[in-house]
């Protein structure tokens, strides 16, 4: 805050100068506006003279027209509303203070956002001084002055506040929760920090926003852009980001836990070691998505495209996966486990689910065609009726499995443990790592073995 800045108002002689001035220089108000960067209502304040303005613009405006400003500004009336003191504005009624003015020191745009801020700000001063009917009066673009509205009670705190410097810190702590940012131009801002908690930012553009552990949670984001913006350690906890673009963001360590994804744009995101927890994914684009190490345990990606996603290490007990696409997907290490995951009905195509933890999934109807799961654990998993043609179940743990009804021409099963499996109606045929003994074996409990020649009792072991 500033102490001694003063509010001018011109003359009427002086503002006839000033016309003047800027014939001679050639050019009009909004001519002027452009070349000092001031605000338009600034310069109509200045020419039209319907409310004072701060002392550093009004000297500025006079250097530019060439103009002294001490012989054009009204000498009855040099100063108004000091922002280092309750301004004696009379309530005709009352006779008594109703406007306070004091600065925030900076260079800000009067935008959305600052005005937000500045709501923020009046809702805590009212809270502090009990006047429910405080209000902004104006805000002036700059080093803001905010002009106050209230009761003498209500303003007299407030210059309190302002002597001990208690305002400075009420400015820092003004948070926006809970604030309408709706449909806001907000690209490129740096809200780092901020507390948005609740907040509605829905079709906002957010694109390259700096977020790192802004407070977010419980706020709408639907239909937002936030492309490219920076969410790292942001809190995003039960958000609603229905059909928002998240494409390369960056939500690295980022709270999603609970949060509304459906229809999300999360292709290219950067979610490692995210909290996904029971986050709902429905229908997600995570097409290219880093999700290395992040928690999806009861998330829902039922639908959701996970093509070409990298998810070592993810953790997934209990994640709910009807019908999703995994093509192409790498899955080092993942945890698939626990007896009520669902993935039935699963496209994972070429997948690579190398050492995976899929004990106890249901797999039913997945189409696994040419996955890579190499040491993999599906001991107590259903893949009845599972398409595993072609796959590399190379020492894979299918103990107790169900694979009944499944297709496992081609399914390489080297080292595979398929002791107690249930393979009734299963169909093999040019396996490698069956043998002879094991063949008969799952015969005996209903396994079907063919081979293009129609000899069913063909079996390839390794050499």
């Amino acid at each position: 805050m500033t102490k001694a800045t003063r509010s001018l108002i011109a003359s009427e002689i002086g503002i006839e100068r000033a016309r003047k001035a800027l014939i001679d220089l050639g050019i009009n108000q909004t001519g002027l506006e452009e070349r000092l960067g001031f605000s338009r209502s600034t310069i109509s304040s200045f020419f039209n003279r319907t409310k004072p303005i701060d002392h550093p613009y009004f000297t500025k405006i006079c250097k530019t027209l060439n103009l002294e400003w001490e012989e054009i500004v009204e000498k009855d009336n040099p100063m108004k509303l000091d922002n280092s003191q309750i301004e004696n504005t009379t309530d005709v009624e009352t006779n008594s203070p109703r406007l306070a003015a004091f600065v925030i020191e900076g260079s800000f745009p009067v935008d959305v956002l600052t005005r937000a801020k500045i709501q923020a700000l009046v809702k805590q001063l009212q809270k502090i001084t009990g006047d429910a009917s405080l209000e902004i009066v104006d805000i002036q673009e700059g080093s803001i002055k905010i002009i106050l509205k209230g009761t003498p009670e209500a303003l007299a705190t407030i210059q309190a506040l302002y002597n001990s410097d208690q305002l400075n810190e009420l400015v820092r702590q003004a948070n926006l929760s809970g604030a309408n940012l709706s449909e806001s131009d907000l690209s490129g801002a740096n809200l780092s920090e901020s507390d948005l908690s609740g907040a509605n930012l829905s079709k906002s553009d957010l694109s390259r926003a700096h977020l790192s552990r802004a407070n977010l949670s419980e706020s709408d984001l639907s239909r937002a852009n936030l492309s490219e913006s920076d969410l790292s350690g942001a809190n995003l906890s039960r958000a609603r980001l229905f059909e928002t673009d998240l494409s390369g963001a960056k939500l690295r360590g980022a709270d999603l836990s609970k949060a509304y994804l459906t229809k999300a744009d999360l292709s290219r995101a950067k979610l490692s070691g995210a909290n996904l927890f029971e986050a709902n994914l429905r229908e997600a684009k995570l097409r290219g998505a880093n999700i290395r190490e992040a928690n999806l345990s009861g998330a829902n990606l039922t639908e959701a495209n996970l093509f070409g996603t990298y998810l070592f290490g993810a953790y997934f007990r209990r994640a709910y996966f009807r019908g999703f696409r995994l093509q192409r997907v790498r899955i080092f290490g993942v945890r698939l486990f626990g007896s009520d995951l669902f993935v039935s009905g699963a496209r994972l195509y070429g997948a690579n689910l190398f050492g995976a933890d899929l004990s106890g999934a249901n797999l039913s109807g997945a189409r696994l065609y040419g996955a890579n799961l190499f040491g993999s654990d599906l001991s107590g998993a259903d893949l009845s009726g599972a398409d595993l043609s072609e796959a590399n179940f190379f020492g894979v743990n299918l103990r107790r499995a169900d694979l009944s009804g499944a297709n496992l021409f081609g399914t390489d099963l080297s080292g595979a443990d398929l002791s107690y499996a249930n393979v009734k109606n299963a169909r093999f045929a040019n396996n490698l790592g069956i043998s002879e003994d094991l063949k008969l074996d799952l015969i005996d409990r209903g396994a079907i073995f063919d081979d293009s020649s129609g000899d069913r009792s063909r079996v390839l072991t390794p050499v």
